[in-house]
């Protein structure tokens, strides 16, 4: 996976025959399947049209891979004749780290830490959206994925699926919206918190991107960042999370 935006493929076809003025179809299906067999994506079906006996370089959806499924029909004579054919879209090690950068620096233009989201694709898949392993007995740059069969996948370890999967600028978009949404959740945890604790500050723009780190990573379940205090004056760290809190400052640590 080359082409484009380093999230397509270019594939070569050809069908040839003795006759003439006549044509092929190529309906095209992939299936990603995790390094587990646990969790299968498959695409909608996709196709395309050559004249028979003419080479021509199919560039495939963004964000499709995996094993796909090929029938050829070619029309004959008034006739039709089929073909089942098996190809493979794999991942590319290529993507610039630029880009990477370029791309979550503008899905992030206005935070009080600009280049965080870097932090996060730093701390979850070291920039990484394919890793090199051995997938229907290939080896290549397949996804990256999640330690628990994949669940998650690609820059942003976000949701796992067919599209976030192959292609990284999906990928990076998913996980900004993510955590536009975990930053959602801090803010009304932080009102909650104002609500039920009289006289206790606002939480600053910093702290709540801290919370909404919390909140992205795996330990969101032991609670936000940051906590009041007890006399309602300010805002502590959570005694209840360190390693959500540890979390978060490793993301912090790794921003480019």
């Amino acid at each position: 996976m080359s082409a484009g935006n380093y999230n397509q493929a270019s594939l070569p076809l050809e069908a040839s025959s003795n006759c003439r003025d006549t044509s092929a179809t190529w309906v095209f299906s992939f299936t990603y399947t995790t390094a587990d067999g646990s969790r299968q994506y498959t695409s909608g079906d996709v196709s395309t049209s050559t004249t028979l006996g003419q080479s021509t370089n199919w560039l495939s959806p963004s964000g499709l891979g995996g094993q796909g499924s090929i029938t050829v029909t070619a029309s004959v004579n008034s006739g039709a004749l089929t073909t089942e054919l098996l190809s493979y879209i794999e991942g590319t090690n290529n993507i610039p780290s630029t880009s990477v950068t370029n791309q979550l620096l503008n899905l992030y233009a206005s935070g009080a830490t600009l280049r965080l989201l870097t932090g996060i694709a730093m701390r979850e898949s070291s920039y990484q959206q394919f890793a090199l392993r051995t997938l229907y007995g290939t080896q290549a740059y397949w996804p990256l994925e999640s330690y628990d069969g994949g669940s998650h996948v690609g820059l942003m370890q976000v949701p796992n699926g067919m599209n976030v999967a192959f292609d990284w600028i999906q990928n990076t978009q998913g996980g900004a919206d993510i955590f536009q949404q975990k930053l959602t959740k801090a803010q009304g945890n932080g009102s909650s918190c104002q609500a039920g604790c009289p006289g206790l500050p606002g939480l600053t723009g910093v702290k709540l991107e801290n919370d909404a780190l919390v909140f992205y990573g795996p330990y969101a379940g032991s609670g936000p960042y940051y906590v009041p205090c007890n006399d309602c004056s300010g805002w502590i760290q959570n005694p209840n999370n360190s390693d959500g809190i540890s979390y978060a400052n490793d993301v912090r640590s790794k921003v480019q």
